[in-house]
Parts: C-alpha cells; sequence; structure tokens
C-alpha cells in the first residue's frame, strides 16, 4: 500500500507509470507470482511503448490515491483543506499542520482518528467512495460500520501466516 511519496511521484510525472499490487492480493498475501505478473505487466509496456499524452493521472494511482483523487474533484472544500487552504482561501500553517494529507492511506482509512478533524475533509463523500470502491469487503471489515474502514471498525481479523 502506498503510504507517501509513490503517490506524488506517479502523479506528477507524465513519463512514469506504476503499478499497484490489488488490495485484495496484498491481505491475502503477495507471493512471487503475483510479483511476476506486474513484472510482466511491465515489461509489456515498456516494450509497447508510452507516451505523456497516454498519461492518466487517475491510472497511475493506487486504489486508495484513486479515492483521494474522486474525494478531491466532488468536493472543493476539501481539495482546499487538504491543500491547507482555510473556507477564506488562505493558507495557514497551523490548520494544516494536524491533518495527514499527505498519506493517502491514512486519509482513506481516518487514521489516526484525532488527527482527522483537523482535515476538514467531506466524510460523507468519503464513504461514500470507500463503499463504491469495495473497501469493506476487500479489507474484511465488518459490515454496518459508518465510517466503512476504519480504527472505529476494529479492523480486520488478524489472519495466521500459516494459515495462508
Amino acid at each position: 500500500v502506498p503510504d507517501y511519496g509513490e503517490e506524488f511521484l506517479g502523479a506528477s510525472s507524465r513519463m512514469a507509470r506504476q503499478l499497484f499490487v490489488p488490495l485484495s492480493t496484498i491481505r491475502t498475501g503477495v507471493n512471487t507470482g503475483d510479483i511476476m505478473t506486474l513484472v510482466r505487466e511491465a515489461v509489456g509496456m515498456i516494450r509497447g511503448g508510452f507516451t505523456a499524452t497516454t498519461f492518466h493521472i487517475e491510472d497511475n494511482l493506487s486504489e486508495f490515491g484513486k479515492i483521494i483523487f474522486s474525494l478531491l474533484q466532488r468536493s472543493d472544500a476539501t481539495r482546499r483543506a487538504l491543500e491547507g487552504l482555510s473556507s477564506d482561501g488562505k493558507w495557514g500553517f497551523k490548520d494544516n499542520f494536524n491533518c495527514p494529507h499527505r498519506f493517502p492511506a491514512a486519509l482513506v482509512l481516518e487514521q489516526p482518528a484525532d488527527k482527522m478533524v483537523h482535515c476538514r475533509m467531506n466524510t460523507n463523500i468519503l464513504r461514500e467512495l470507500k463503499r463504491d470502491a469495495g473497501l469493506q469487503e476487500i479489507l474484511g471489515y465488518p459490515d454496518g460500520c459508518d465510517c466503512v474502514v476504519c480504527d472505529a471498525c476494529q479492523g480486520p481479523p488478524v489472519q495466521d501466516a500459516q494459515a495462508r
């Protein structure tokens, strides 16, 4: 799961392509075959060639990055807040400092909960996007949790590594 620079690098370079292991595979355990599948896909992309004109930012993001990207498109107030801007459009270090806005996984998982209030995100849209992406099922969180996937949901059951 990308946690910091991967999303920014992938979104900022039209000449780079990123491939991610699906979340469902990460949850059940990544194996050599999964990595080889990505390597073969990368080889095909390199041999087939790609140009800056075929770049689409959302194709270069992880599942979490795509959720945040969609959230920013649907909520201008959230976009401004995650950029560190106040409701009146002024940048404020203190307003932005406590929000983990640089970490897409933290935003999607709404962690840490005590910091999320500082992000001023539209959590209704965020949770709708998480439901639409099927995160609850993919990550194994219990049904009926308001936040869909977060600490309040008590997380997925821990899997025994030998059971895989």
